[in-house]
């Protein structure tokens, strides 16, 4: 990781290891069988440390999956907090639709918090589903979500992908699409890290204050080279046009 330029700060279990997750592709589609194993271990006092707190003093942007919700969503909250009281910016992605059905309470008390809601088709579905929505209308779904009642004076985001249709982006209840440039289903080998590389896309135009236009124009272009590879990686020739 540190070689990627990540600098890990790790929560070590007393009883578990590093969790595992098995992998199956067939027709260039994904089946996931996790093992969970330390994920679910964590502990709040570890955000609590001088060390972890130095850290979160240290940064402008937060981004958590809502799997984290599972274990510790009062780290979560805390988070959103600091990002409220020191006007940063904290992003949260749904990241499955099983989140909504299970953790809604969890999820909804982040969701007041965060700057930018980030989902695909099928998250956004069952948000609308547990609102008491229509699931099917994901515009309208994102409009709503975008004018939920949020903690502090800056609006919320949100960020709908869908495939190869166009990316729903709804703010102060104001929907806008970003087209998603073709690719060849021939090209498509592997969809795993689509999404997670979509957000690595728009976290890294958000970090260098680029527009949300091209943050998204970004992430579009990290998913849309790493689906054509086997496995979440990257050619060695890959750049990205920040102009």
């Amino acid at each position: 990781m540190k070689s990627a330029g990540v600098t890990p700060h790790y929560f070590t279990s007393q009883k578990h290891g590093t969790g595992r997750c098995g992998v199956l592709v067939v027709n260039k589609e994904r089946s996931l069988v996790a093992d969970l194993a330390a994920a679910n271990d964590y502990e709040h006092s570890h955000f609590e440390t001088s060390e972890i707190q130095e850290i979160v003093k240290s940064c402008d942007i937060f981004y958590s999956a809502s799997f984290f919700l599972t274990v510790s969503p009062q780290t979560s909250v805390a988070i959103g907090k600091h990002c409220l009281e020191n006007n940063k910016t904290f992003l949260i992605n749904i990241a499955a639709p099983f989140i909504c059905d299970f953790f809604w309470d969890q999820l909804s008390s982040v969701v007041s918090y965060a700057d930018y809601v980030i989902g695909n088709e099928d998250e956004a579905a069952a948000f609308a589903k547990k609102s008491g929505w229509n699931s099917e209308d994901l515009q309208e779904t994102a409009k709503k979500l975008s004018t939920l009642p949020k903690e502090g004076k800056n609006p919320r985001t949100v960020i709908f992908t869908h495939g190869k249709e166009p990316t729903i982006v709804a703010q102060n209840g104001e929907v806008t699409l970003y087209p998603v440039l073709a690719l060849d289903k021939e090209k498509i080998v592997d969809t795993n890290g689509a999404g997670d590389s979509f957000v690595g896309g728009l976290l890294a135009g958000l970090s260098m204050g680029k527009s949300l236009q091209k943050s998204i124009e970004a992430g579009h272009y990290s998913a849309r080279e790493v689906i054509q590879q086997e496995g979440p990686q990257y050619p060695k020739e890959c750049s990205f046009d920040w102009s």
